[in-house]
């Protein structure tokens, strides 16, 4: 798991220069950002993850409980944050948002899975969320309001679908074994 907090780490390098490739060097480390980064963490990952995933994995079939518990919790968090539009993003933001989201969704289940832990993924999305709320000047009380599709975000949603790709990966079928192990340990 050390190469893939690394990669992780990487991750939210880049989110950043993505940023800054549209808007130019902005760094604003305000006490809000942080509060925002680190609630919006803890509570995504809380319902999505830690409420949403012991139930698939408790009442769902053995055979299927892992990926209809990946699929489902990573489609509604992604559906989640095409709500964005309501709070004044563009269409077409709120559709990269929600594909970014759904990929990031796999991401941080596939972690959560994979380590047993909710810890890990609400530190990595409160650290990356924080980055975004620091480095993107567009993101106005977490909605971002970009007048349309750029470079920049172009090359963030491919950033979340390699991730996404990395989660599916982590719990892919020869995993679900050892996944199984450690959420019977746990929950049981």
């Amino acid at each position: 798991m050390g190469i893939l907090f690394a990669l992780y780490f990487v991750f939210c390098v880049l989110a950043a220069v993505f940023s800054w490739i549209d808007s130019g060097f902005y760094f604003n480390p305000t006490a809000m950002a942080v509060a925002m980064g680190i609630s919006a963490g803890f509570v995504e990952e809380t319902w999505f993850r830690g409420l949403a995933v012991p139930i698939g994995m408790g009442y769902l079939p053995r055979d299927k409980r892992i990926l209809i518990t990946v699929l489902i919790t990573s489609i509604f968090f992604g559906v989640l944050h095409f709500g964005n539009v309501f709070g004044g993003a563009q269409v077409v933001i709120g559709v990269i948002q929600a594909i970014a989201t759904t990929f990031g969704g796999i991401f941080f289940i596939a972690v959560f899975l994979r380590t047993g832990s909710i810890l890990v993924p609400i530190i990595m999305h409160g650290l990356y969320d924080w980055v975004c709320f620091v480095t993107d000047p567009t993101l106005v009380g977490g909605v971002m309001m970009n007048e349309g599709a750029t470079l920049g975000l172009g090359l963030a949603l491919a950033l979340h679908i390699v991730f996404g790709c990395i989660g599916i990966y982590l719990v892919r079928p020869a995993m679900h074994g050892r996944i199984n192990e450690i959420w019977d340990q746990i929950w049981t």
